[in-house]
């Protein structure tokens, strides 16, 4: 199975949130465009991983297999 925007990563509803690669350069100030690792390819879809507060932790990018 690849992860996208009708398979989130995990069946647990509660832990995911959709949203953009928060290390592509479209998500940095103009300032700090450079130092983002994701530079070259268009800014990907994925989900963002919430943990018990609804803080983000981690971020899986639309394509990832999962077993």
């Amino acid at each position: 199975m690849l992860v996208s925007e009708e398979n989130m990563p995990t069946k647990d509803k509660e832990r995911w949130e959709r949203g953009l690669d928060p290390w592509h350069r479209g998500a940095f100030p103009d300032e700090f465009k450079n130092a983002a690792p994701h530079q070259s390819y268009p800014r990907k879809s994925g989900w963002f991983e919430l943990d018990w507060w609804g803080n983000y932790i981690g971020f899986v990018p639309d394509g990832t297999p999962i077993p």
